[in-house]
């Protein structure tokens, strides 16, 4: 049986990953991030506050960034 792909997007530069694919993961405060790279995963954890911002939309509902 085939797994199927889920996609995550790197919390730091936005690229779209395969779940299965993805190496580099960091847990913050209890939530799993995901990155392309380890100089990603790097900066994220100098700076996890400059990626786990939320952000509203348009109608005011909030957005995870």
């Amino acid at each position: 049986m085939e797994a199927s792909i889920r996609i995550v997007k790197d919390a730091v530069c936005k690229m779209k990953l395969d779940e299965n694919q993805v190496k580099n993961l960091f847990t913050h405060k209890g939530r799993r991030y995901y990155f392309c790279s380890v100089g990603c995963r790097a900066e994220f954890e100098r700076h996890p506050e400059d990626h786990t911002q939320v952000a509203p939309l348009e109608d005011g509902v909030k957005n995870d960034v």
